[in-house]
């Protein structure tokens, strides 16, 4: 599967040196960022098949991406249940999940980005474990070079247990969080929780167990089924959880990484 580099590197350029047609016109109004665009677009695409051209199908996967970031219903849906959809695993295949996965990483340059999209990535990544699609993970490995090494877990890797505890106690009918001590196996435990800076307040005061994993998850990219939870004490299970006023919970303590 050989990736045109301008699709990597020079996004903009490669689409518009397309010829006018289908494929174009879909990729333009999947990147226009407007819900009542993008949907119907991407309905499109479920209808006529990614594009046997694999830079085409590249820079497709990396528009249909950014457009489930961006929470175009259409586009998310396409994302999860690609592997449902998909009728073959060939070239043009391969090539949408790379450009998928590559756009949550590099921007439209080829540059690695400072802040990656991450919110509907450990699913895909989960995706790239599959023997099915071996070329795009081949591709996306490649792509990170030297930069495997400061990730938890990739694709083709054995999955690491999480496990998430939180630490809680009583304060009239909540449970405040003290510790949110995350330790990912063959890592060293980080808390995320920590005092808030005087430019900080928080827009939270409550928060949900869904919440806290979906943030681990997207800050280590481990799939959510790899994270245990626990409470403690046992009777915090279940009650409503807060964060205190003059404390913060951040995810981005989790990086950068250190190895136990």
């Amino acid at each position: 599967m050989a990736i045109p580099m301008e699709a990597m590197t020079a996004e903009k350029a490669f689409i518009e040196s397309l010829p006018e047609g289908d494929a174009k016109s879909i990729i333009e109004r999947i990147n226009s960022h407007n819900w009542y665009v993008q949907n119907p677009a991407v309905l499109e695409l479920e209808a006529s098949g990614i594009p046997r051209d694999v830079g085409v199908a590249f820079v497709m996967g990396r528009s249909v991406y950014q457009a489930a970031e961006g929470s175009a219903w259409r586009a998310v849906s396409f994302v999860e249940n690609f592997d449902r959809w998909a009728t073959a695993n060939d070239d043009p295949q391969q090539a949408f999940i790379a450009g998928a996965v590559y756009e949550a990483f590099f921007d439209s340059s080829g540059a690695f980005r400072n802040i990656r999209k991450t919110e509907k990535l450990p699913d895909l990544l989960n995706l790239l474990q599959s023997p099915r699609w071996r070329s795009a993970r081949a591709h996306f490995l490649a792509t990170l070079g030297d930069r495997r090494d400061t990730f938890y877990w990739l694709p083709g890797q054995p999955i690491p247990a999480v496990q998430l505890t939180l630490e809680t106690h009583a304060v009239e009918a909540h449970w405040l969080i003290d510790r949110a001590v995350v330790l990912v196996e063959g890592f060293e435990a980080r808390d995320l929780v920590r005092p808030s800076r005087d430019i900080e307040w928080s827009v939270r005061s409550s928060t949900s167990r869904e919440s806290i994993i979906d943030e681990v998850s997207e800050y280590t990219l481990i799939p959510h089924s790899s994270i245990a939870l626990t409470v403690t004490p046992a009777e915090a299970a279940e009650g409503e959880l807060r964060i205190a006023p003059n404390q913060v919970l951040d995810p981005c303590l989790l990086l950068p990484l250190t190895r136990a």
